[in-house]
């Protein structure tokens, strides 16, 4: 059925930012939650299967995420800490070695300085620190 006016989405409270990706959605709220719907072919939601989610389901509690860059595919949470994680479609040797092509839940990603924010496109992704490099 069409839906002509705003309804509110059952569980999610206190929301604080949300994302898109492709056919991804993600909510992160005051008490650090992330939840998390759409696609999961690749385990993009981080959910640790490829179940597609029709609705929100909640994949971490009480977490430092601020923020979360997704493409087809692959989902980047941001930590408070600069760190990052990742999940979906992993290039190996270029987020994360020892990951031959996929992490169903997320996984720290090693990098050298924190990043303040991931800009995730299709061609490519780019981690920009504080110095705006």
């Amino acid at each position: 059925s069409k839906v002509t006016e705003f309804t509110p989405v059952p569980n999610l409270i206190g929301i604080e930012r949300i994302f898109c990706g492709h056919f991804t959605s993600f909510a992160i709220t005051s008490s650090g939650s992330v939840w998390v719907c759409g696609d999961n072919s690749s385990g993009e939601l981080g959910t640790g299967d490829t179940v597609p989610r029709s609705s929100f389901c909640e994949i971490v509690r009480n977490s430092s995420v601020i923020s979360i860059a997704a493409k087809k595919g692959t989902t980047i949470f941001l930590l408070a800490d600069g760190s990052t994680c990742i999940c979906g479609i992993v290039e190996s040797g270029v987020f994360v070695d020892r990951i031959d092509s996929s992490a169903l839940v997320p996984v720290r990603i090693p990098q050298l300085e924190p990043v303040v924010s991931v800009i995730l496109k299709e061609d490519g992704c780019h981690f920009v620190n504080e110095s705006g490099q």
